[in-house]
């Protein structure tokens, strides 16, 4: 018990095996009681029984001059109680279901330690005096010279530096109307050098059958995947053929239009073939609906635009890489992914004809749908049997199926950008990345004020409310 703790209700059990847990006796176990001592600013370690695990572990910070032993089974620990904490849950001779906190402890621990750290950082901020008795930073420049000097460092420094960091831009529009003003003219030139493409998907079909025949051939690029149920497996699997890719680029207007290497994959066109009009059957999982699906109305979803951006190496964003397999060597390859998704445009089944403009987060697609086509074909099957020769006659029992068939052809016209698409995806990087962070800094002591804020700035900004 002392290794692994409560002993599951599901778990096999052995009789002759020792370390088969308990299984609420009820009984006085042994426990380790962490407190604080807001006096001496040190952790408290209370032992129920006097066990060699605990009394080793204990005794070696004695010996290392870490801990003190007040009674034979108190110990007075160096620190506050978070670290001690997670020192002592990490420790191997025995398990951390072990450990107790005195309720209250740990608060009152780490308001003293956040406030310890937050006096000295304000230490490193207090002014510096003189031997006159002035403080230094008092000594400033002439307020008039302000504009100047800053804009010596706009052209020198601040462009280069700043231009490839989108986050801190966002941070500088807040400051004041000068900053304000600098951090949109840097973003207003880095928003012209962006490598965006658009690659269009048809026919779209959404998949039926088991869990292993919805995700067959998975590729990020040509499916849709909804949400994955641990019991019923991915939802919505909906499968796109892809066409010819569009390279864009940035023209004085401020747009981003098809290259002339790419003007003629700009029109791209769709046929979905014959599809058989049909209801969604009950049981979508089933192998026969598997098999219908591939040529029935219910299935059929459409066309789709995909934006991607293309990072380049001096951008702190980097898009994510894909496995393949090498059918040659039989070993799995990472390539590099299509890009960073930033945008999807939706056309359906059948869009509207003219020029449209669909617009997303920060960004905005124009498009001119030139054609749009749903066909229908009735057949009707004779029954030989109830024929009285009539060839005008109509029977009952006659077997009537409907067809249709959706075609067309879209031009991309072009698309425009925000800013803040830059922002938000460098944001989530960095949000993915402090979460991190602040989950190792939480082992040794709690998040200061400063860093709680600057958590919530970036959650703000990569479009995700912090929870």
């Amino acid at each position: 018990w002392l290794i692994d703790g409560r002993r599951s209700s599901d778990a096999y059990l052995d009789e002759y095996n020792p370390r088969n847990g308990c299984s609420s006796c009820n009984r006085h176990h042994p426990v380790i009681t962490l407190g604080f001592d807001c006096e001496s600013n040190s952790t408290t370690a209370t032992l129920s029984h006097p066990l060699d695990p605990f009394l080793h572990y204990f005794d070696q910070l004695v010996a290392e001059g870490k801990a003190q032993r007040s009674t034979s089974t108190v110990y007075k620990l160096d620190g506050y109680l978070r670290p001690n904490y997670t020192a002592l849950e990490s420790y191997g001779g025995f398990g951390s279901h072990l450990i107790k906190i005195e309720d209250g402890a740990m608060d009152v621990s780490d308001a003293l330690q956040t406030t310890a750290i937050e006096e000295g950082e304000r230490a490193k901020k207090r002014p510096r005096v003189n031997s006159n008795g002035v403080d230094e930073d008092d000594q400033k420049m002439p307020p008039d010279m302000t504009r100047e000097v800053m804009d010596v460092v706009m052209n020198e420094r601040l462009n280069a530096d700043l231009q490839n960091d989108p986050l801190s831009l966002y941070c500088m529009r807040s400051v004041n109307k000068l900053f304000k003003n600098m951090a949109e003219s840097i973003a207003a030139e880095k928003i012209k050098t962006l490598t965006l493409s658009i690659t269009p998907l048809v026919n779209g079909k959404e998949r039926y059958g088991e869990v292993l025949s919805k995700i067959d051939g998975y590729d990020s690029e040509t499916f849709d995947v909804g949400c994955w149920d641990a019991d019923e497996g991915p939802a919505d699997v909906v499968c796109y053929e892809k066409k010819e890719q569009v390279s864009l680029e940035y023209r004085e207007d401020g747009n981003y239009y098809p290259t002339d290497a790419s003007a003629s994959a700009a029109t791209f066109n769709w046929d979905s073939g014959e599809l058989n009009y049909a209801e969604e059957p009950d049981d979508p999982n089933s192998s026969e609906c598997e098999e219908e699906a591939e040529y029935s109305t219910y299935a059929y979803r459409g066309q789709k635009i995909s934006v991607y951006w293309h990072p380049g190496s001096e951008d702190p964003v980097k898009p994510k890489t894909r496995a393949e397999l090498d059918v040659m060597t039989g070993r799995i390859i990472e390539r590099r992914g299509p890009g960073i998704l930033v945008a999807e445009t939706y056309l359906g089944r059948t869009p509207n004809a003219g020029n449209m403009t669909k617009t997303s987060r920060y960004m905005s697609i124009d498009y001119e749908v030139i054609e749009s086509n749903a066909s229908e074909r009735e057949e009707v099957d004779d029954d030989d049997d109830d024929d009285d020769g009539d060839d005008d006659s109509y029977n009952s029992s006659d077997r009537r199926r409907l067809f249709i068939r959706y075609s067309g052809t879209v031009r991309i016209t072009k698309i425009s950008v925000d800013y803040r698409l830059l922002v938000e995806e460098h944001a989530r990087r960095v949000r993915a990345e402090l979460h991190q962070k602040h989950l190792n800094i939480k082992k040794e002591r709690p998040l200061t004020q400063c860093e709680k804020d600057y958590e919530k700035f970036v959650a703000s900004a990569s479009g995700m409310a912090i929870r």
